[in-house]
């Protein structure tokens, strides 16, 4: 995790009461360089990667002695719009190798595919890789970019490298947060658009895909007895239950919630009805009947 080494606040003039917010930490595990952000009194924020901690103390006496509170002549406000894309090729949570492209997505980020990557790349057709691909962001450097995404590839390796959903880990945004150091808001940014493709099945890390076709990556989980693990097995057991049914008399969402029960899944009858609709996006028993 980052070390954050000082915060130092000040005021320019008495006319103005602006304070500006400086910090910054030392990334010595990953990078070796200083991360120097500022937080504007509007609550914005910049940042800048620097080579030492002390470059990032000589930059803020400086800004402290010579720069009124202007934020256009420290750091115009980043977009964060998509600006082109990287393709890592990843093994057992390694990269392999990292192709960069400037360019746009024509025809968006989800009309790639394992078998269209592979084609593109056959040296790498063997079913012991995977393809990570995500958007490169204006106001995000590519170093942030990919701390914050193979940090959560290789947090979700098991699942990734067998294909089974039942191993994925309860996984969430805050908790990558405090792991690679940087702000939920910035990890927010970096894991939009990344998608992960496998012999197996597609990956997601955007929390807004919540079909299992393109399942998520991010998993708040479900405290069990006492522990919390992630709700994807319980996902694949409703599915499993529900294709292996008598299809002239189906399983209601109770009678699913009690079969649950006995292979150690006590969730509630609304929780099932939230996971086969939102998630599954199976019908209820009734429509599902074959007469």
């Amino acid at each position: 995790m980052a070390r954050k080494l000082s915060t130092i606040s000040f005021k320019y003039s008495a006319e103005h009461e602006s304070t500006l917010d400086i910090t910054y930490h030392y990334r010595g595990q990953l990078s070796g360089k200083t991360r120097f952000g500022l937080t504007y009194p509007d609550g914005t924020h910049a940042s800048f990667l620097l080579n030492s901690p002390e470059d990032a103390l000589e930059l803020a006496e400086y800004l402290k002695r010579e720069v009124c509170y202007d934020r256009s002549a420290l750091h115009s406000q980043p977009t964060f719009e998509t600006i082109g894309f990287a393709l890592k090729v990843m093994c057992d949570g390694n990269v392999i190798k990292t192709f960069y492209d400037q360019s746009q997505f024509k025809n968006g980020i989800d009309s790639f595919n394992y078998i269209s990557l592979t084609k593109a790349f056959p040296e790498y057709a063997s079913p012991d890789y995977y393809f990570v691909l995500n958007g490169i962001k204006d106001g995000l450097d590519n170093e942030t970019l990919e701390t914050i995404i193979e940090t959560c590839v290789n947090y979700q390796k098991a699942v990734i490298v067998s294909g089974d959903l039942r191993v994925c880990r309860p996984m969430t945004q805050l908790m990558i947060a405090d792991i690679v150091g940087f702000d939920n808001t910035t990890v927010s940014r970096a894991v939009k658009d990344v998608r992960v493709f496998t012999a197996h099945r597609n990956y997601s890390l955007d929390r807004n895909t919540p079909s299992m076709d393109f399942p998520s990556l991010f998993d708040e989980g479900i405290e069990i007895k006492g522990q919390k693990i992630s709700t994807m097995g319980i996902k694949v057991k409703i599915r499993a239950i529900i294709e292996n049914e008598d299809k002239a008399k189906p399983y209601t969402d109770d009678a699913i919630a009690k079969l649950l029960v006995e292979y150690g899944y006590p969730i509630a009858r609304k929780t099932v009805q939230k996971y086969r609709e939102e998630i599954l996006g199976i019908p209820n028993s009734n429509k599902r009947r074959v007469r």
